[in-house]
């Protein structure tokens, strides 16, 4: 922990939106769910929930690949088909999916694509402790604590926009700004030239500050471009275990609610 005694700091905060703000998991497992019942339905499989782990298996193996969390959402569909029709593995499948794309999709596999889709236009909640911190961070940079605070996501940029239109957070002006680019070194070096930008007093430090639920996608690159990382786990991905130096987190919380607390030991006056 870094010892700063009583000085005042700036600190400038991103946060990353999917599963740390709000739950987009949720959603996403509901149009999942959606896919398996139409699979159910065509005989390939029983049980929509009891395959609902391979189906996230699978997924994970077409985001590697495509490394794109978003990649095409009829991908998903004729890679489960060609996993439960052939009999074969999960990373032949997902590959042989990507390869081939939607050229040989069967009528019951773009129906349930479309039911994934539709599934998909739900807006997810914002977790409570998400709405109760931003508040008070609010709060705290409207009675003159130096804080900026930036939402940071690689999310589809029309998908995102629906949710923070429906949780007014531009019309609320929560975030100092708003950044919609692919998670990588370079843009990581963007969002913290961004946030200090819109610290308007220069105090003796300034704390980056990136808060995410992605050991791979947050705190590694975060890591890696001089951040204070704060690892808050997810459903979605669970709790996942650092394989490298860079991607240990330096902080790991349950709650956002402990954010505050945090960046008071860490010298803001909140």
């Amino acid at each position: 922990m870094v010892d700063l005694g009583e000085s005042l700091v700036s600190a400038a905060l991103i946060f990353d939106a999917d599963n740390t703000l709000w739950d987009t998991n949720a959603v996403f497992r509901k149009a999942q769910l959606e896919i398996l019942r139409v699979f159910a339905k065509s005989g390939l499989i029983k049980e929509p929930e009891s395959e609902l782990a391979n189906l996230r298996l699978i997924d994970k193996a077409l985001a590697n690949l495509a490394q794109d969390f978003e990649y095409r959402p009829i991908i998903l569909p004729v890679a489960l088909d060609h996993y439960y029709s052939r009999n074969v593995s999960i990373d032949e499948a997902a590959a042989w999916a990507l390869q081939q794309g939607s050229t040989y999709a069967q009528d019951f596999v773009r129906s349930s694509c479309e039911s994934f889709n539709k599934a998909l236009e739900q807006i997810p909640p914002m977790f409570k402790d998400a709405e109760e911190v931003l508040i008070k961070l609010q709060d705290a940079r409207a009675s003159g604590s130096p804080i900026a605070l930036v939402m940071f996501s690689e999310g589809k940029a029309r998908r995102l926009e629906r949710i923070l239109e429906a949780h007014h957070l531009r019309n609320r002006k929560v975030f100092d700004q708003i950044v919609i680019q692919k998670k990588s070194l370079d843009s990581f070096c963007h969002v913290r030239e961004v946030a200090h930008r819109h610290l308007s007093s220069v105090n003796e430090e300034t704390l980056f500050v990136m808060i995410g639920d992605s050991l791979q996608r947050d705190i590694v690159l975060a890591n890696r471009t001089g951040f204070v990382t704060v690892y808050k786990p997810a459903v979605f991905l669970g709790e996942e275990n650092a394989s490298s130096k860079d991607e240990e987190p330096r902080f790991r919380i349950d709650s956002l609610l402990e954010l505050p607390g945090l960046l008071g030991r860490l010298g803001l006056r909140l």
